[in-house]
């Protein structure tokens, strides 16, 4: 080979691996995309004395690709009211692949959401910022 066609080969050799990088990134890991689907089950209280209105739930959760990080997540939670699932609103979801988790940190009530998944089981707890005590812990399975 000469030198040019060398170097060219390098080149479009380089395009390849930078066109499989971006393209796997645009699609989410699969350790990543694990949580995506419908979740159903249970929110329980672990720590009334931190959070003493807490209340126990049957609850629900969609969870779709974020934007923003890779592996990010969007969650929309509700809980069963009535008979009727009730919003209780969406969360943005960041994914720690070193946790192998899905956490959320609520500025408002100065807690963090932390998920994780294992098969078609998901768990999850809330914990309180100031005095790091887990509040609630989920347990949920996937709909299908």
């Amino acid at each position: 080979m000469t030198s040019r066609t060398t170097r060219l080969s390098l080149v479009l050799s380089s395009l390849l691996v930078i066109a499989a990088i971006v393209s796997a990134g645009a699609a989410g890991s699969p350790e990543a995309d694990a949580i995506l689907g419908t979740w159903q089950g249970t929110s329980v209280c672990t720590n009334r004395e931190v959070a003493p209105s807490c209340k126990d739930e049957q609850t629900r959760y969609t969870c779709t690709r974020g934007k923003g990080t890779e592996g990010g997540m969007h969650m929309v939670a509700e809980k069963l009211v009535n008979g009727e699932f009730a919003s209780m609103g969406d969360l943005d979801f960041d994914y720690v692949p070193t946790e192998r988790r899905w956490k959320c940190e609520l500025k408002s009530a100065h807690a963090v959401w932390s998920f994780s998944v294992e098969g078609d089981r998901l768990s999850g707890t809330l914990v309180d910022v100031p005095t790091g005590k887990q509040t609630r812990t989920v347990s949920a399975a996937r709909k299908k």
